[in-house]
């Protein structure tokens, strides 16, 4: 019985289609295409464009934004790591030469240069998540102005649906 079971979820995991971008009103989404069609902003777009082109360079800069962001957390990490081998360095010698060591009194102030870089990518760390932050919000505004003006569209064309039904009734 069990053997059954494992067969047949196997036989279900492997009968799922591939994930494909997602279609709206029969068009895929611009920004989420692999070679999205890039509009030019010029006097002469359409509300729909400038629409699209406002939520395709947040969702650009958004990207940029988490790279930089992951860069920055890689060096922290790096740097972490590297203050704690010369952390650890530091009591060894200072057990086994003394505090006023001049090796050591190098390594402390390599140990200070890179608490002080440590500080500086924290300090960027979270602006760069506060950018993120403006972003999202940015974002928010953008789709709720635009849920709003679709759900308007939507609602004159049930208006107008339903005064065509009332006259097309005797």
């Amino acid at each position: 019985m069990a053997d059954l079971i494992a067969e047949s979820n196997s036989n279900i995991v492997t009968r799922r289609k591939k994930k494909s971008t997602p279609v709206v009103d029969g068009f895929k989404l611009l920004f989420q295409e692999e070679n999205p069609v890039v509009i030019e902003k010029n006097e002469n777009n359409t509300e729909e464009e400038l629409y699209r082109i406002k939520l395709s360079e947040c969702l650009k800069e958004l990207n940029t934004l988490r790279e930089e962001l992951k860069n920055k957390d890689d060096a922290r990490q790096a740097i972490e790591s590297t203050l704690k081998g010369q952390l650890e360095q530091s009591r060894d010698l200072s057990k086994v030469y003394g505090v006023f060591d001049p090796i050591l009194s190098e390594l402390l102030k390599a140990i200070d240069s890179n608490y002080k870089r440590l500080k500086l990518l924290y300090e960027k760390i979270y602006s760069l998540n506060v950018q993120i932050q403006e972003i999202h919000i940015e974002l928010i505004d953008i789709l709720e102005a635009r849920s709003k003006i679709l759900c308007e569209i939507h609602k004159e064309a049930r208006m107008q649906s339903m005064e065509k039904n009332r006259n097309k009734q005797p």
